[in-house]
């Protein structure tokens, strides 16, 4: 094949909408930060190519030759890359998550992803590459599990009583959730749950103001709920709203999760991700809002006056509401001026929070 060929033929696959690169001789092609998602790349000779920080989602590789093949920070998640050659192949920093490499053929010098589990030498066998739960991990399991406790002495010692079944039920209804979004995390996207325990430089100043101001009401909250519903009983909700409010929490709780699962780079600080390679997220919840973990928090936050039965608690949860949604635009902000890419996006995703209103 003539080198024009090759470029016309590359040019349609590219740019004309055709994705099948299958048995083709591509060898040195450069693809870095290409969006080439569900492309058919079987049988193709890709030996030194560079597919640095491209989004090779749900991409075929079977049989594929990435022999020395630059793959840093790509995305490929679900890829199929059984069969592929991997030796010498650069692939520090891609996500893997769910990726299939059963019989893939790898050598001493092929670089993996931090914390993924894989076979040493040559590798003949079936394997599929996992990340493992790190001290980051751990960090932030003992995190939210530590900050509940704090949440629940607060909260009933500004009640003055641990007789308040509405607060069991509630702190009984956390507590699984919680329990069950970190078990989630360590099984399907073990390296997003050690990135949300870690500690990166860059992040943004009005971030580390949101923090202490979050942190403030969080406490604020169970003192207000306790003196309120129980101890002097200005208000009172009925159980019906605990129910109410258990439901909004399942579902603020199962958004977060498919956030989190869907979204790598999800830390609990507002910073670019240059060491990571940080790229747009557009899928999963991301198809519909463009912050589907600030609308889960808001949720959440709404959802704990209903439970434990206290009108006057939607203050400081309101309050919360509203540092989410500042928090909201100024990262926004920062994601349009200095993620590549995010600007796009945010065109064909209009709404920040909520769809059809902001």
């Amino acid at each position: 094949m003539g080198a024009r060929e090759l470029a016309q033929r590359l040019y349609r696959a590219v740019f004309a909408g055709r994705r099948s690169f299958a048995n083709l001789d591509l060898r040195g092609s450069d693809f870095s930060a290409r969006d080439l998602r569900a492309s058919n790349f079987s049988g193709a000779d890709l030996t030194r190519a560079n597919l640095q920080g491209a989004n090779l989602r749900r991409c075929n590789f079977a049989r594929a030759n990435l022999s020395d093949a630059s793959l840093r920070f790509a995305d490929l998640y679900a890829a199929n890359l059984r069969g592929a050659s991997l030796s010498g192949a650069d692939l520090s920093g891609a996500d893997l998550r769910r990726a299939s490499l059963k019989g893939a053929r790898a050598s001493t010098s092929t670089r993996w992803p931090e914390l993924f589990s894989v076979p040493s030498g040559v590798v003949s066998e079936p394997f599929i590459a996992r990340a493992r739960v790190g001290a980051g991990g751990l960090r932030y399991a003992a995190q939210r599990l530590g900050l509940l406790l704090v949440f629940a002495c607060v909260l009933f010692a500004s009640a003055g009583t641990l007789d308040w079944p509405r607060a069991w039920g509630y702190l009984l209804a956390v507590l699984l959730l919680e329990s069950l979004t970190l078990l989630l995390l360590a099984l399907r996207a073990p390296e997003t749950l050690n990135q949300r325990g870690g500690f990166g430089s860059g992040v943004k100043s009005f971030d580390r103001v949101f923090a202490l101001l979050w942190l403030l009401l969080s406490l604020v909250t169970p003192v207000v709920a306790g003196l309120d519903a129980v101890r002097f009983r200005w208000s009172t909700l009925p159980w019906a709203f605990f129910c109410g409010g258990l439901a909004v929490l399942v579902l603020a709780s199962a958004f977060a999760s498919w956030a989190m699962l869907e979204n790598s780079y999800f830390e609990q600080f507002v910073r670019i991700q240059e060491e990571r390679g940080q790229r747009v997220v557009s899928s999963g919840p991301y198809r519909f809002v463009r912050h589907p973990g600030y609308l889960a928090a808001i949720l959440g936050a709404l959802a704990t006056p209903l439970m434990l039965g206290s009108a006057w608690t939607f203050v400081p949860a309101g309050l919360v509401a509203l540092l989410f949604a500042v928090r909201t635009h100024l990262e926004d902000e920062t994601l349009r001026r200095e993620l590549q890419g995010y600007e796009q996006y945010a065109r064909r995703t209009r709404f920040r929070l909520l769809p059809g209103v902001w």
